[in-house]
């Protein structure tokens, strides 16, 4: 087994991931990619207000990135920005009715997600795998 390709076989699963989500969104008619479900349940699990910026590195893109997903997320009527009183500088993220409708699916949907997921993994691999991938954690902190 090569160990240089770990790098590329956690980008491709990654990028199978994002690509299984979308297309499980698609087939049940939902205009929602990953991203704005991780961003509305964000928004929700948070016990305050979050502006853009609170929100950056989390979903760990660039500011103009971002605005262009809050952007298309607020077109899709699931969340609205709204100043702050404090400080007109700042706009909150704010959950609409609509995006407050899917959440309660995004809860749901994420323990099958999960399951389909770990289909066929046993405990002892995961075990395996978690302490490889804190390995890896541990490593990226010395770059």
């Amino acid at each position: 087994m090569v160990k240089a390709s770990l790098l590329h076989d956690i980008k491709r699963l990654d990028i199978d991931i994002f690509r299984g989500i979308t297309r499980r969104y698609k087939k049940m008619n939902l205009d929602l990619t990953p991203m704005h479900a991780k961003i509305l349940l964000r928004l929700n699990e948070s016990d305050k207000l979050l502006c853009q910026k609170d929100l950056e590195e989390f979903i760990s893109c660039n500011k103009s990135t971002l605005s262009s997903i809050i952007s298309t997320m607020e077109k899709n009527d699931l969340l609205t920005r709204e100043a702050s009183k404090q400080d007109s500088r700042i706009n909150y993220l704010v959950v609409s009715e609509k995006g407050k409708e899917l959440i309660n699916f995004l809860k749901e949907d994420q323990l099958i997600l999960e399951d389909i997921i770990n289909e066929g993994i046993t405990d002892d691999e995961y075990q395996t795998f978690s302490k490889i991938v804190d390995k890896v954690r541990k490593n990226i902190e010395r770059i």
